[in-house]
């Protein structure tokens, strides 16, 4: 019904070349902030439970961010 790649095969779809990280994603969001020296600003697509942990686990280094802006259902 949908075609073989579920898009109708509008050949549209992006297929990933590299690999999957293998560090968790709270601990990259915590390098990332720790390892630049401006301002950091958050921008979620996605849940946040990412972002919480790291807000409720790391404050400080969580205070440095300056923003972040997150994209809301309609």
């Amino acid at each position: 019904m949908h075609g073989q790649d579920g898009m109708g095969d509008l050949g549209t779809l992006w297929h990933p070349t590299g690999a999957a990280c293998s560090e968790f994603a709270v601990d990259t969001i915590l390098r990332i902030i720790r390892e630049n020296k401006d301002d950091v600003e958050l921008v979620a697509i996605g849940p946040l439970i990412n972002i919480a942990v790291s807000i409720l686990q790391y404050p400080k280094t969580m205070a440095k961010v300056s923003h972040i802006t997150m994209k809301l259902p309609i």
